[in-house]
């Protein structure tokens, strides 16, 4: 792998409403009423100019009208009118808007789609490669309170039979049939005509281009015979079940004589979202999926990112279009999971070529903000940002130490013997106290010019990011705040400071000053890069 171009730069974020979103937010969170007032004419502004809009528009719209009641004790007296007033139109344009593309469902074939990307064969075919999800609808039938993906209430717009057909077979030839034919939609709503989901999973059976995954469904009503048909012939099929679909399910196994897969059979889903957001909360991400998605509304990139006000989605999804210049190396599943969020990712270029990235997405930079060294916030056995400051401690050290033998045994058996070089001679390095302490000042470097950077670059979100921070405060270990005069790399190795600790609040100062003298000073002294042969953080 090589590390990517120098002119490599972040994706722009998504959508004009989830920009307008993230305005009142932050002039909610930060008391300022004058923008408050202004952006409270943007979006009255925005909806008259766009009758029509996509579906992330929409679901931006909706976060609005969430946040719009949730927050309404946090808005001055003298704007809760206006906000009020605002709310209602923007509700009652919501459901006009619903009710017309319900009512008129639209049909996308695959030229139509396409079109959208602008996008030559060459990354055209990285894109296909990198597909995790295939949504064959825009909105759902379920109207689930508690929906993770803010779903659109109701179907109103769907791919065509032969687009997905033409869309499965075109990924059949990339060798990609890992992917999900679900997302912010339910699969059991999708039809084209006469054509059902039956008969359409039927023909990508017999066209040799069904995906490895099964479809996952919350079973809307009046599709309970699709949903038994599927189960009859031998379909993958699981149902997610919640409190409130749980009766009905059970009724189905015994109306049709079927047995079905359950999935989330707990009380409530773990993850509240929709009109339980409270929007001060951060919560774990719902995805552990990096690729791309199709929807008949476009493409996407997607990557994991911690459920909060930001992204509420549990991810961010980032447009693809002509401008485009490479992919996230997919990953989904355990193996998503298994990604550690705070070192760059691996993508694809144009020509297939897999590099390293030099630096974190913006969404990344989020991430290691909002963790907050939480136990609920990172899956078991899997590392956090507080874990992985732990692996330069000399506790860990000295386990390296006495386990190099046995790993350098266990790399001699399953490594080919030039990567047996590379991955023997970066252990012994990670047993080096001096280079273990080099690392350590390289990776708290990393971070902290990347969140100057993001707090430079992002002024609205980093408003809410330092809500949140407050809200949600890190796990503090010291006790007490270092000196403030004092270099950050001698308290970097104070044996009474916590490394973590020493970071959370040395990004809330850069957070909230950018240009602070002293944690400026810092990162210029250790210009700091990330080693995609070790996969570590090393002094530029």
């Amino acid at each position: 792998m090589k590390p990517i171009d120098s002119d490599y730069s972040n994706p722009p974020f998504a959508s004009r409403a989830e920009s307008l979103k993230d305005r009142f937010l932050a002039s909610v969170f930060s008391k300022d009423p004058m923008e408050t007032e202004s952006v409270l004419s943007d979006i009255l502004e925005f909806i008259e100019k766009h009758p029509r809009m996509t579906e992330s528009d929409q679901k931006g719209l909706y976060q609005i009208t969430a946040a719009m009641g949730g927050l309404k004790d946090r808005v001055p007296d003298s704007l809760s009118g206006r906000v009020a007033d605002c709310g209602r139109r923007l509700d009652r344009f919501l459901k006009d808007l619903a009710r017309a593309e319900i009512q008129h469902p639209a049909s996308i074939d695959y030229p139509c789609w396409k079109s959208l990307q602008g996008l030559n064969q060459e990354m055209r075919n990285r894109f296909l490669e990198s597909v995790v999800t295939l949504q064959l609808t825009c909105g759902c039938g379920n109207f689930c309170r508690r929906c993770n993906e803010w779903a659109l209430p109701g179907p109103r717009k769907h791919f065509s039979r032969t687009a997905v057909l033409e869309l499965a077979d075109r990924l059949k030839k990339r060798n990609n049939t890992d992917f999900a034919l679900y997302c912010a939609s339910d699969p059991l709503d999708w039809e084209d005509g006469n054509h059902t989901i039956v008969t359409l999973m039927e023909q990508l059976r017999d066209n040799g281009s069904l995906p490895s995954y099964g479809l996952l469904t919350k079973a809307p009503k009046a599709k309970e015979a699709l949903l038994a048909d599927l189960v009859h012939k031998g379909f993958d099929v699981s149902v997610s079940v919640t409190a409130k679909n749980r009766t009905r399910i059970r009724r189905i196994e015994l109306d049709y004589s079927i047995s079905l897969s359950l999935q989330h059979d707990t009380e409530d889903l773990l993850i509240p979202a929709r009109l339980d957001e409270d929007f001060e909360s951060v919560k774990p991400s719902i995805t552990d999926s990096y690729g791309t998605e199709i929807t008949p509304d476009g493409a996407f990139i997607v990557i994991p990112a911690f459920t909060s006000a930001l992204n509420l989605t549990g991810q961010r999804r980032i447009p693809v279009d002509g401008t485009t210049r490479f992919f996230p190396e997919k990953r989904a599943g355990r193996d998503g999971l298994r990604v550690e969020y705070f070192k760059p990712l691996p993508f694809v270029r144009a020509d297939g070529e897999t590099f390293i990235s030099g630096r974190l997405l913006d969404t990344q930079v989020e991430n290691i903000l909002l963790d907050t060294g939480a136990e609920d916030l990172t899956p078991p056995g899997l590392s956090s940002l507080e874990t992985f400051f732990r692996t330069f401690e000399r506790k860990a050290l000295e386990k390296r130490k006495q386990s190099l033998p046995s790993t350098l045994k266990r790399l001699k058996k399953t490594c080919a013997p030039d990567e047996y070089r590379r991955k023997a001679a970066a252990f012994r390095n990670f047993c080096d106290p001096e280079l273990v302490k080099q690392a350590r000042i390289s990776a708290f470097s990393f971070f902290l010019e990347s969140v100057r950077e993001y707090a430079k670059t992002h002024p609205t979100r980093s408003t809410i990011v330092r809500h949140l921070r407050q809200k949600n405060p890190p796990l503090h270990k010291s006790g007490h705040p270092p000196e403030n005069g004092r270099p950050l790399q001698d308290l970097l190795f104070a044996e009474k400071i916590d490394a973590f600790d020493l970071f959370t609040r040395a990004a809330n100062q850069t957070l909230t000053h950018p240009d602070d003298e002293r944690i400026n000073r810092f990162i210029e002294s250790f210009p700091s890069c990330f080693d995609t042969e070790t996969h570590r953080y090393r002094f530029a």
